[in-house]
């Protein structure tokens, strides 16, 4: 049995985002000096202005004088950022494996074996013809709308190739589902290492209830094993209220996408308040930075400690 359903892991997934969003920020602020990182990035544009303006005026060693400014600083940002990235992507790895373990609608999902045997039983028509297939009964509890089939091949006990298609049952759209594939990478054509490609497909696409569906995956060369996973039509997804720009998506599938969309909108948010309360002068821990009034008071207090503990010494 899920522990969520489709509403309430949507906003699991939104409380996740915010939590994440700060830690982020709190990490990289902590480990991987942000604020130098934005003071860097202030500098460069103001070199950057100057140096336009020194270019208009054909200044030319006012822009050389401005250049070597600019090289050290170039490579403190791009010391920083890669300081950055592990932070980043150690919170980050670890959220999505976590989130995807509890996405709703998982446990239902069906292994099917695929067979090469050319059976009827299994919807095989010839043996030893590198298309390997099953049959799926579609009961009378089958959910109606669209279904993904994904084929797997093995080899050694290892997944060689992935891929997936949908069909549909009384109802459905292409755009309803997200379809994944895992072919061999670009580096194993450079190697010459051997690939396989997997390609599964159904007897036709639309069905009713109580129909048979073929299972059929074409697969390159002969595998130890070919798997079907079917999804039985349940899955987790949202739809937006207008469709993502640029992309032209209106429904996400599945936890990675809606979690860094969540996070993306969140950071935006979280960016904006930052920058409201640095002008109303008011700290936040964990959110915004800390008062002009407040680094003044830490730096006396600092300043103290050590006048105090050299007259000590």
């Amino acid at each position: 049995m899920d522990f969520f359903d489709q509403n309430s892991f949507t906003i699991f997934l939104m409380a996740c985002a915010v939590v994440y969003v700060v830690l982020s920020n709190f990490l990289q602020k902590k480990f991987g000096k942000s604020e130098r990182l934005m003071e860097i990035q202030k500098e460069l544009n103001a070199i950057n202005k100057q140096v336009g303006e020194a270019s208009k005026r054909k200044d030319n060693a006012a822009v050389e004088e401005l250049m070597k400014k600019q090289s050290p600083l170039l490579s403190e940002l791009m010391s920083l950022q890669m300081r950055m990235l592990p932070i980043t992507l150690g919170l980050f790895i670890p959220v999505i494996m976590l989130l995807s373990a509890v996405e709703p609608y998982m446990l239902d999902d069906s292994k099917i074996v695929l067979f090469d045997d050319g059976l009827l039983s299994h919807c095989d028509a010839i043996a030893n013809d590198l298309v390997y297939s099953n049959c799926l009964l579609l009961n009378p509890t089958s959910h109606k709308g669209a279904w993904v089939f994904s084929a797997e091949a093995f080899q050694n006990n290892a997944q060689v190739a992935q891929n997936a298609t949908a069909f549909y049952v009384e109802k459905g759209k292409p755009e309803d589902v997200f379809l994944q594939a895992k072919q061999h990478s670009i580096i194993d054509i450079v190697l010459g290492a051997k690939t396989i490609s997997i390609s599964p497909y159904t007897d036709k696409a639309n069905y009713t209830i109580g129909e048979t569906v073929q299972l059929h995956a074409n697969v390159s060369e002969q595998a130890d094993k070919v798997d079907a996973s079917i999804n039985n039509g349940t899955f987790y997804f949202v739809d937006l209220p207008v469709p993502l720009p640029l992309l032209n998506i209106r429904r996400l599938v599945g936890t990675t996408g809606v979690f860094i969309l969540f996070s993306f909108v969140f950071s935006l948010l979280f960016s904006l308040a930052k920058g409201i309360l640095k002008k109303m002068n008011i700290y936040l821990p964990l959110v915004s930075d800390k008062t002009v009034e407040q680094k003044a008071a830490e730096q006396r207090q600092a300043e103290q400690k050590s006048s105090s503990q050299g007259k000590q010494a």
